[in-house]
């Protein structure tokens, strides 16, 4: 069984979905207008960062420097940061149908719990995700119109795991908070156009010493395509549709010597080294190669301890 993929809109909804607000319609010259960006990518972006963000990005693009702007050429400027209504599913609570019937769980707003989105009230989160089938713990952004759900993972255990009912219901609500972190990470990386500031720059500046160092130094438009690229494939992974695979260990069985090793040497998540890995492994000094090694010639379950459930 495959789990309903709450991400995608339903026929109907696709043919009544409206042009996202403040996006151009492609037209010749639209691109101009755009400052610069064309309207895919401007549609990429709201559907990504929201209204907002693609607003000060284009307004950005288009101001003109003079005497009395406050900044200097080539300075970007600081930007506010989007307002989000982040609305998370209960699936613990009792509620009615429309219909008269019973069925269990219920839409509040992250920051308030006790306001709740009735399956009733028109225009409303549980009215416009009537389609979907949510998990306990899966969140909705109001601004992006973005569903981040569990539903697709498939949670396997290793070794004799302690409670792993308590151990599964903590991994998905990391994973669907994984989700929504890395695509906001992803949006912030690509609007700030190489020139991070504020939480951003902060979060680079501690994550990698590459970023502590004087700007101009380093070119940070390249470093933060990287990073993009690879929250890019990750995200890819999380959101397969057929199913993300995730591994909860708990004590590692005797034959089980990768889950041995990696509790041993104190790591909280892996993916089993492959036989290339491995052989590669075997060449003298070649943990003191300056080589980047590409993480995604592995395959198989992202293994998690209890150290590693943490989004």
């Amino acid at each position: 069984m495959h789990a309903k993929d709450p991400r995608k809109p339903s026929t109907a909804e696709q043919q009544r979905t409206p042009q996202p607000q403040g996006v151009v319609a492609p037209t010749t010259g639209a691109a101009a207008n755009l400052g610069g960006m064309s309207p895919a990518s401007v549609i990429d972006l709201q559907r990504s960062a929201g209204n907002a963000a693609v607003s000060r990005l284009i307004e950005q693009s288009r101001h003109q420097h003079g005497a009395g702007c406050g900044r200097q050429h080539g300075e970007p400027a600081v930007t506010a940061p989007v307002q989000r209504a982040l609305w998370t599913f209960n699936g613990t609570t009792r509620t009615r149908t429309p219909e008269g019937g019973r069925s269990t769980g219920q839409w509040h707003l992250k920051d308030n719990p006790r306001q709740v989105s009735e399956p009733t009230e028109a225009g409303g989160v549980a009215a416009r995700l009537a389609h979907t089938d949510p998990r306990h713990g899966d969140e909705y952004d109001d601004v992006t119109h973005q569903v981040y759900s569990s539903g697709n993972a498939q949670i396997t255990k290793v070794g004799t795991v302690d409670k792993p009912d308590q151990r599964e219901g903590i991994v998905r609500l990391a994973l669907v908070d994984a989700k929504r972190r890395m695509h906001q990470t992803i949006a912030a990386l690509t609007s700030a156009a190489g020139h991070p500031q504020g939480r951003l720059l902060a979060a680079l500046q501690r994550s990698f010493p590459v970023f502590q160092q004087a700007q101009g130094q380093i070119d940070m438009q390249d470093c933060m395509a990287h990073i993009a690229q690879i929250l890019v494939r990750v995200v890819d992974g999380l959101e397969s549709p057929t199913g993300a695979r995730i591994a909860i260990v708990g004590v590692p069985g005797l034959l089980d010597i990768s889950a041995q090793s990696a509790v041993t040497a104190g790591a909280n998540g892996w993916v089993n080294p492959s036989t290339t890995d491995l052989a590669m492994r075997l060449k003298p000094g070649y943990m003191q190669e300056d080589k980047v090694i590409d993480p995604f010639e592995r395959s198989g379950p992202i293994h998690l301890r209890e150290g590693g459930q943490e989004a």
